[in-house]
């Protein structure tokens, strides 16, 4: 039994340093209408970064329009129809990593919004 728990153990440091050796990467094909919709995207967003120290509450109602353009289902709330057009205009991976990224920015300015309230 012992020889046989170390032949599995030594099987399995096998497995693993042969599965550290694997790396993996994933491109994302996108013709060139799309590169441009992406990129303007992109654009909007770093604005929206760029322009909290000077207009918070501006940026904070932009993000919250631009992460409702980018539900599939009814929301409350404004819609900015230039970013939707853009976002329509994507891919449907960097459709999902865009609205990952307008959520992290939305939680990241209510955080914002909170430590600044508690001051």
């Amino acid at each position: 039994m012992l020889d046989d728990r170390d032949d599995v153990l030594h099987f399995t440091d096998r497995i693993v340093n042969r599965c550290l050796t694997v790396e993996l990467q994933i491109n994302t094909q996108r013709d060139i209408p799309q590169e441009e919709a992406l990129h303007q995207i992109n654009h909007l967003i770093d604005s929206l970064v760029v322009g909290m120290k000077t207009e918070p509450e501006i940026m904070r109602s932009k993000c919250i329009a631009y992460l409702n353009s980018c539900s599939s289902h009814s929301v409350q709330g404004v819609l900015d129809k230039n970013f939707e057009s853009l976002l329509l205009g994507c891919t449907i991976d960097d459709q999902k990593r865009v609205k990952k990224r307008l959520q992290g920015l939305h939680d990241y300015i209510n955080k914002l919004n909170v430590t600044s309230d508690d001051e």
